[in-house]
C-alpha cells in the first residue's frame, strides 16, 4: 500500500512508454453492485482495480464504452497486438501458431463474438459483441479444445462442444448436447467460475475474432518512428498512395518480420519522462474524481462490435521498390487488412542471407479531417533501420483543373478528345519525369499522357506521338514515369476521362529532377469567335469543294473541317432512304480521306496560306482537321480571292452523299472580320 494514496503506472500507448498517475480512490454504488473489477477469489485485493482505474484514464474515464482485449493488453502490457480475422483464416495453420508460442510463454490469447440476436444467445450460452479471455490450448482424441472464460461469470455459458453452430449464411442449428471430455478439467469447478471448454471447429463457427498478443522479447530488434498526417490535407482521390506516409524499410540478413501500425489516442496532457524507459513520456493531468483524464477524447469501441467510435480505417502496404516511394497500389507484396482498430500488425517473411529493401505505406480509409498521429514499429531477429522515404524527383510542379462541360472531351476515341484540359511543358535538360492525375470524384476513370506536340494544343494523338502513357482507365487516379530520360523540347500532357461528358475536379503533379516550365494551353476557341460556314456536301464523282471567305478586316483565323455524315442510297429504289447520323457507326462505308487548304487565288497564281497535316490526307475526319492561324487582311482582296477548300480521296457511288461541318474561329472574336459564300465545286 502506497502511504500516500498515489500509484503511478506505466503503460504503451501513442507509441512509447508513458506514466499515469492515480490516486486510491475508487467508485462506489448505492447498492451492494461493485462498480470496479474485484477478484472473487480475494475481493480485498487493490491492484486489480488500480490498474482498470488507471487504464480508464488514459481511455477518458468510467463511462468509457468499450474496447477490445487486443488493444487493452497492447496499451497494459506492450505485448504486439494482432487481430486474426476466423472467416478467412486456417484452423490448422492459426493452431500451429498458437499452440508454441502459447506453451513457450510468448503469447496472450483472448477471442470476440460478433452481433447475435437474443434467441441465438440463449441458446448458444454466449454473449454478442463481447470479449472472452482464453486459458488453455489442448489436445484430446484428435480434437483441438480450448479453454475459454468469459469475464462476466454470472452470465449463462456454453457447456459443451457439440452445443451449436452457424451454417455459412450465419444461421444458428442446435445440436445434441454431448457429455464433456473425461480427460479434460471441468471447466466451471476445478478452474474458475465462467470457463468452458470448447473445440477449435466449433470456436470458428461462433466467434468471429481471435486477439493474439505476441511478446516483443521474441524479437532481438525493433525500432519504433513517430509521424503525424494532415487528413484535412490529405488526397482524397482513390487509387493513390503518393501522399501517404511512406518508410524505407532495411532488413538485414532477411528472416521474418513484422510492422506494427499505431494510431495514437487524441489527448491534451503535458509531457514527463519515464526514466526505466528513458524515452519521452507523458503524465497525466491528477484528477481523484476521475470524471474524465481529458477534454476531448476519441475512445476506441471494440472491434468485435463492428463499428468505432473511432472512425475511420487504417493497414499497411509493403512494396518490393528498393525504399522508393511509390504512387499507387499496383504491385504490393504485403497488404493488410483495414481495419477500424488502433492498430493492425503486418508479419512478413524477407528472404534469408539478404538485406533487401522495401517500402512500407500507411494506407487510410475514411479518416477524419484532422491531424493524426501515428507510430510504425518494426521488430525482427537482425538489425533494421526504418527511415522517411526520399523523395524520387527534386522538383514539383501542380496543376488545378476541371472537367467541365466545356472541356470533358472522353478518351482518344472520341471525336471531342481534343478539348480536353492540356498543359505546354518546357524541357530545358534531359530529366526523368513522373505524372499523377488524381480526381476528387472517385468513380471517374481518368488517364494521363505525356506526347509529342510542340507545347501545343493536340486535336489526334497516335501511338507514335506518345512518350509516357498511365495506360488503362483507372478509378480516382493515373500515374506514369519514364524508364528514360525526357529530352529538352517542348510537349503536351493530356488529361482525359474515359467517356466524354464526366465531369470532376483534379490535381495534376509534374515531378521531374530539373525544372521545367509549364503552361495551360487554352481551349481551342479561346477570346475567339466562331463563325459556323455552310454544311458541305460531297456528292457522287466530286473531289473538290471550296468556299469563298472575303476578309474584311485584319485577323487571324483558323479553319476547322469535321464528319457530319453519310447520305446511302436505298438497295431498292421504292424503299426510304437513310441517313446515318452516328459519325461512329462501324457500318458507314463513306468516309473518305481528306485535307483541306486556304488558297488566295486560283490556276497558276493560286498561293497556299495554310494547310492540314502538311498536305497530307487523313482520315481523322471525325476528330477534324485543322488550318492553324492564317492571317488575313482586307487588301488579300484587291490582289485575288480566298478560298477554303475541301479535297477528298476518291469519290463515292451515284446518289450518296459525305456532309462535313466547316467552321472559322476568328481572333479577338469579331464575326464581321470574314464574310463567307457558298460551297461550289473547285475546278483547278
Amino acid at each position: 500500500m502506497s502511504p500516500n494514496g498515489r500509484y503511478l503506472f506505466r503503460f504503451n500507448f501513442n507509441g512509447c512508454r508513458r506514466a499515469v498517475e492515480i490516486d486510491d480512490s475508487l467508485p462506489v454504488s448505492k447498492t451492494k453492485r461493485m462498480l470496479h473489477i474485484i477478484d472473487r477469489n480475494n475481493p480485498t485485493l487493490l491492484w486489480p482495480a488500480l490498474i482498470e482505474k488507471a487504464y480508464l484514464k488514459v481511455r477518458g474515464g468510467y463511462d468509457f464504452p468499450g474496447s477490445n482485449s487486443n488493444t487493452d493488453l497492447w496499451i497494459i502490457t506492450g505485448w504486439i497486438p494482432e487481430i486474426v480475422f476466423l472467416q478467412q483464416a486456417s484452423p490448422d495453420n492459426l493452431w500451429k501458431r498458437m499452440k508454441g508460442s502459447f506453451e513457450e510463454g510468448n503469447l496472450l490469447m483472448t477471442t470476440g463474438t460478433g452481433k447475435m440476436s437474443p434467441e441465438v444467445e440463449a441458446e448458444l450460452g454466449l454473449v454478442s459483441q463481447h470479449n472472452y479471455a482464453i486459458l488453455d490450448l489442448r489436445e484430446e482424441n484428435g480434437r483441438e479444445m480450448v479453454l475459454i472464460k468469459n469475464p462476466w461469470c454470472e452470465e449463462t455459458l456454453w457447456d459443451s462442444e457439440d452445443l451449436a453452430s452457424k451454417d455459412k449464411n450465419g444461421n444458428f442449428t442446435p445440436k445434441p448436447r454431448a457429455r464433456p471430455l473425461s480427460k479434460l478439467p471441468p471447466a466451471g469447478n476445478h478452474v474458475a467460475p465462467g470457463t468452458f471448454w470448447m473445440t477449435l471447429n466449433d470456436m470458428f463457427h461462433n466467434f468471429e475474432f481471435i486477439y493474439l498478443n505476441w511478446n516483443p522479447a521474441m524479437f532481438r530488434y525493433r525500432q519504433d518512428i513517430h509521424f503525424q498526417w494532415d487528413m484535412a490535407t490529405a488526397s482524397r482521390a482513390t487509387n493513390t498512395l503518393a501522399r501517404n506516409p511512406q518508410f524505407s524499410l532495411t532488413v538485414e540478413n532477411g528472416g521474418p518480420v513484422w510492422l506494427l501500425l499505431c494510431r495514437h489516442l487524441t489527448m491534451d496532457a503535458r509531457c514527463t519522462v519515464d526514466e526505466e524507459a528513458d524515452k519521452p513520456t507523458k503524465k497525466l493531468s491528477d484528477d481523484s474524481k476521475e470524471a474524465s483524464a481529458f477534454e476531448s477524447l476519441i475512445s476506441e469501441v471494440a472491434a468485435s462490435t463492428g463499428s468505432s467510435e473511432y472512425d475511420g480505417h487504417i493497414n499497411l502496404y509493403v512494396f518490393d521498390n528498393d525504399g522508393k516511394r511509390v504512387y499507387n497500389e499496383a504491385g504490393a507484396m504485403e497488404q493488410g487488412r483495414f481495419v477500424d482498430s488502433m492498430q493492425t500488425l503486418l508479419r512478413m517473411q524477407t528472404p534469408k542471407g539478404k538485406s533487401p529493401r522495401y517500402t512500407v505505406v500507411v494506407g487510410e480509409q475514411n479518416l477524419p479531417a484532422t491531424m493524426e498521429t501515428f507510430s510504425l514499429s518494426a521488430f525482427a531477429l537482425d538489425p533494421i533501420k526504418i527511415s522517411h522515404v526520399t523523395n524520387t524527383y527534386s522538383c514539383s510542379h501542380m496543376e488545378l483543373g476541371e472537367w467541365n462541360m466545356w472541356n470533358a472531351g472522353g478518351s482518344t476515341t472520341s471525336p471531342s478528345f481534343s478539348i480536353n484540359p492540356q498543359w505546354s511543358v518546357e524541357v530545358h535538360q534531359p530529366t526523368a519525369m513522373a505524372l499523377l492525375l488524381e480526381c476528387y470524384t472517385p468513380e471517374r476513370n481518368v488517364n494521363v499522357k505525356l506526347c509529342y506536340g510542340g507545347g501545343k494544343r493536340l486535336y489526334l494523338v497516335k501511338n507514335q506521338d506518345i512518350i509516357l502513357d498511365s495506360k488503362e482507365y483507372r478509378k480516382g487516379s493515373s500515374f506514369v514515369q519514364s524508364r528514360v530520360m525526357v529530352e529538352p523540347g517542348k510537349y503536351t500532357i493530356v488529361a482525359s476521362t474515359f467517356e466524354a461528358k464526366q465531369y470532376g475536379r483534379f490535381k495534376l503533379s509534374i515531378e521531374t529532377n530539373t525544372d521545367v516550365k509549364v503552361k495551360v494551353i487554352p481551349a481551342e476557341d479561346f477570346c475567339k469567335a466562331t463563325l459556323r460556314l455552310p454544311t458541305a456536301v460531297f456528292r457522287g464523282s466530286v473531289t473538290k469543294l471550296a468556299i469563298k471567305l472575303d476578309p474584311l478586316r485584319g485577323a487571324a483565323i483558323t479553319a476547322i473541317f469535321k464528319y457530319s455524315s453519310s447520305y446511302i442510297p436505298p438497295v431498292n429504289q421504292s424503299s426510304t432512304s437513310d441517313l446515318m447520323d452516328d459519325p461512329l457507326t462501324e457500318n458507314l462505308p463513306l468516309r473518305s480521306p481528306m485535307r483541306i487548304s486556304l488558297m488566295h487565288g486560283r490556276g497558276d497564281a493560286a498561293r497556299v496560306l495554310g494547310k492540314s497535316y502538311d498536305g497530307q490526307f487523313s482520315d481523322e475526319t471525325i476528330m477534324g482537321l485543322r488550318v492553324f492561324d492564317v492571317p488575313i487582311y482586307r487588301e488579300l482582296s484587291r490582289k485575288g480571292d480566298m478560298f477554303l477548300v475541301a479535297e477528298r480521296l476518291g469519290q463515292t457511288v451515284d446518289g450518296s452523299e459525305e456532309r462535313y461541318e466547316a467552321s472559322l474561329l476568328i481572333a479577338d472574336a469579331d464575326k464581321t472580320a470574314v464574310r463567307p459564300g457558298n460551297w461550289e465545286v473547285w475546278e483547278d
